[in-house]
Order: C-alpha cells, then sequence, then structure tokens
C-alpha cells in the first residue's frame, strides 16, 4: 500500500473535513453597517427630540403672544387746537407725538428710500423674506456674530406697535414671525406700509413720518425734498446718532448711504438728481411743535370743556391726548397776544405793601355773539392746568360788577355819567333795605362818583 506524501498546492479545495478559512473583509463589513446603523437611529432620535423641543418650545412662546386688532396699530395720535381763522395754535399729544398722514401725502423717493434701506423684498414677501434671513445668516457667520438684520417692514411695525419688544431673544423673533403672517392676511401691501411709516421713532418724541418732518425741518412731510427724505430715513437707525438735530455730520453720512441704496434699488429717479441730493447740506428748520402748548391759559380751558364733551361722547377724558382731535375754537390769536402780554407787563399791576404779587385775571367775550376771544387766568402761568382764575374761581364778583349790570346798562339806556342819584335809606320791595360799606350816606351825588365810591343804594336805584 502506498501513501500519497504530495502536499497540496497553494489554492487547492481542502477536504471536506478540514475547517472552513475565516473571512476578515466581510466581519468588518459587517461591524461597519452596525455602526453607521446605530448612528444613524441616534441621530434620528435627536432629530426627533430636537423637532418635539422644538414644537414645545415654539408653543410655550406663543402662549403669550398677545391679542391685537385693528386699534392696536392706530397708536396715540396729536390733537389740534384752531384759532377762529382756521390756524393751529395749540397741539396735545401724550409721550408720543404723532400725525397720521397717507401715502398719498409722502413723496415718492421717501417711501422707495425706506423700501431700499430697509426692506428691498417687501412686495415680494408675505411677511417673512427667507432670502434675507439667509443672507443675514451667512453673513453673521463670516463676521463672527450678528451682524446684519433679517426683520422685514412688517416684522418691524408687528414688534413696535404690537410686541413693544426690543428685545434681541429667539422667543421675540418667533412672536415677530407670527404676527408678521397675521397683519399679511388681514392688511394689504400698501396698508402695512403705511401703518409702519406712521408708527416709527424718529427721537425728539416724533413718531411716524410726518411729526418727524414737522419736528426736524418744520415742514409737513409732503413738502421736503430727496435729500431731506434720504436723512429722515437713516435718522430710524438711531436717532441719537443721526439726526441732525443731535449731528449733522453723521447724519449726512448715513444720507448718503442711503441715496445709494435707492439707486441701487430703482432706476425711477435721475442719477443727476441722486448726486445733487448727496451733496445737499440739509438744513433743519424752526421745530413747528417748540411752541406746541401755545396760548396756554386759553388752552387749559378748551382741555377742560373738550374733556367733558368727550366723556358725554362715551370717550375717555385722556382721549383728548391720543384721540387726533380736531378743535375749533373763537380765539382771536391778536387779542389773546394783546392779553398775555399786558399781563406780563409788571408796570400794569401795583406793589402791595405786603410785596404779594397782585393777583389778575382776564376774560375778553364777542360783544356779537358771546364767543370766547381771550383769556388769561393770572399773572404768570407755571404750571399746566392748574389754577385759572379767569374759570376755576368760584368768587362773587362783589362791586366789581356794579359798571358792567348797573351803570353800562343806565348810560346805554341815556343817562349820563352826571346824572345825579338820591343816596339815601331807602327800602325795596317792601322789606330790603340795603345798606353802603361804610353805613352812610352821601345825598344827591352823580353817577360817576357813585361808581367811584361803589355806593350800593345808588346802584341798586340806577
Amino acid at each position: 500500500m502506498t501513501t500519497d506524501n504530495k502536499r497540496p498546492k497553494p489554492g487547492a479545495a481542502t477536504s471536506a473535513a478540514s475547517p472552513e478559512a475565516p473571512k476578515p473583509k466581510k466581519k468588518r463589513k459587517l461591524r461597519k453597517k452596525r455602526v453607521l446603523a446605530a448612528i444613524l437611529s441616534v441621530f434620528l432620535i435627536l432629530c426627533v427630540l430636537a423637532a418635539v423641543a422644538t414644537v414645545v418650545y415654539v408653543a410655550i412662546v406663543l402662549k403669550d403672544l398677545p391679542d391685537w386688532d385693528e386699534t392696536v396699530l392706530l397708536s396715540d395720535k396729536t390733537t389740534f387746537l384752531y384759532d377762529e381763522n382756521g390756524e393751529i395754535f395749540s397741539e396735545l399729544h401724550s409721550s408720543e407725538n404723532r400725525t397720521y398722514v397717507t401715502l398719498d401725502d409722502m413723496p415718492d423717493y421717501l417711501i422707495d428710500a425706506f423700501l431700499a434701506t430697509e426692506d428691498t423684498r417687501f412686495y415680494q414677501h408675505h411677511g417673512i423674506d427667507i432670502i434675507r434671513i439667509g443672507g443675514a445668516l451667512l453673513a453673521d457667520i463670516k463676521s463672527g456674530g450678528a451682524s446684519q438684520g433679517a426683520s422685514t417692514i412688517t416684522m418691524q411695525l408687528a414688534r413696535t406697535a404690537i410686541l413693544n419688544d426690543y428685545d434681541k431673544k429667539l422667543a421675540r423673533k418667533i412672536k415677530e414671525a407670527v404676527l408678521s403672517l397675521q397683519l399679511e392676511s388681514e392688511y394689504s401691501k400698501d396698508e402695512i406700509l403705511a401703518l409702519y411709516l406712521n408708527e416709527i421713532y424718529f427721537g425728539h418724541s416724533a413718531y411716524g413720518v410726518q411729526a418727524a418732518s414737522q419736528t426736524i425741518f418744520g415742514k409737513d412731510v409732503k413738502d421736503i425734498d430727496m435729500a431731506e427724505a434720504a436723512t429722515l430715513v437713516g435718522v430710524i437707525r438711531n436717532p441719537k446718532l443721526y439726526s441732525p438735530l443731535y449731528d449733522p455730520e453723521a447724519s449726512d453720512r448715513v444720507k448718503r448711504q442711503v441715496l445709494k441704496n435707492l439707486s441701487e434699488y430703482t432706476d425711477k429717479y435721475p442719477e443727476a438728481d441722486i448726486e445733487a441730493a448727496k451733496e445737499e447740506i440739509v438744513q433743519t428748520g424752526e421745530s413747528a411743535y417748540t411752541a406746541a402748548y401755545n396760548h396756554p391759559w386759553y388752552t387749559d380751558y378748551v382741555i377742560d370743556v373738550a374733556e367733558d364733551i368727550l366723556i358725554e361722547q362715551g370717550y375717555s377724558a385722556a382721549s383728548i391726548y391720543t384721540g387726533g382731535f380736531r378743535i375749533y375754537t373763537t380765539l382771536n390769536d391778536k387779542v389773546q397776544t394783546l392779553m398775555e402780554e399786558a399781563f406780563s407787563d409788571a408796570a400794569n399791576f401795583p406793589e402791595t405793601y405786603s410785596a404779594d404779587l397782585v393777583e389778575s385775571a382776564m376774560v375778553v367775550l364777542s360783544a356779537d355773539d358771546n364767543s370766547i376771544l381771550g383769556l388769561v387766568g393770572g399773572r404768570e402761568y407755571t404750571t399746566k392746568r392748574g389754577y385759572n382764575r379767569a374759570t376755576d374761581m368760584k368768587r362773587q364778583p362783589g362791586s366789581t360788577f356794579k359798571p358792567i349790570a348797573a351803570y353800562s346798562p343806565a348810560i346805554e339806556a341815556g343817562y349820563s355819567p352826571a346824572t345825579v342819584v338820591n343816596d339815601v335809606r331807602t327800602t325795596f320791595g317792601g322789606n330790603w333795605t340795603p345798606g353802603n360799606y361804610d353805613g352812610s350816606y352821601r345825598g344827591i351825588i352823580s353817577m360817576r362818583t357813585a361808581c367811584q365810591y361803589s355806593v350800593n343804594i345808588a346802584s341798586v336805584k340806577v
């Protein structure tokens, strides 16, 4: 019996009884798949948890979302007082000085400058500008911080008019976004833009473009030129830094940037006009509100009367400062000014032994219809809505009324200052016997003498 001592060739198949060789590559692939599956599972779980956490967080944030309606958007408005010629002589407002104007009352270049600077895609988005948000995120990543804002005009309106919150926290941004979508569903683009331009703050207690134009330039917004419009747009970035009333040079720099934005936003305006506006040195005017509480004694009286009328009509008394009313009065500016000048002249009032201020008050009525032409309630006006001697003093007029009630009608009836009256003890109506203040009687005296010495008997007889 022979044996085969040949060794198997490399790679030759082994006998069925031989053990199978290991396969390390397949095991490694299987292990990788399991690891990847585990990682994917963890990732999916984290995504689900993040989504749930986000939904819960948003739900918690939106629980505090304020309810709003049109009245919330219609912020406080300034009330104007007009004299007998229809001229404004006084304005009443709360802490927010605001006068509403329509888009038709604003120059096109003002509106376009706002859009070019604040929201170039305003008429394309629906309250939230995804493209702008993406651009802002990229800019923030490049700068390593928050370098650009992504708030649309609608979001800014939601922030200032409804939220009144300027904190840069995520919760506020979420509320802004939701409110913006609500605003866009309720109002047209032009309505939102008009509300925004009447809401924004320009410093100097001025809210909205009309009050800002009146305060900074002393003119209505419809009358401002392109350079002034660009200046207003620049102010809202930071009123304390960029108002021409505070820093003309800084204001001019921002104005130039706004005009550059306008040029890039639209070709509606000739480039020559934009370049001329860049070079224009903007002149501030005398603020239309420097004498907002003009003729204060008369204004106080108007407020007192108007508040009573408003309460009768179902308004609150405070609405006179926020309702944007137009109150027409019978004030004669010339008469009122002369009265105030007379009362401010100390030479018209004698000094007393105690050096106390001699007080006085005056009301001038029209002889035709008894309308109030002028009113002064004291020598010095020191406190708004303070004591007004012309309207608040309830003392009897006493003998000062004799020339009006007794002697003036007598002269109109044909008497003269020389007409004589018998000043003797007299009983009137059978049971009334007045006396003179000093208890004496002068006998036959003229009306002139009776008036001079305030003789009671003579006044009654006349």
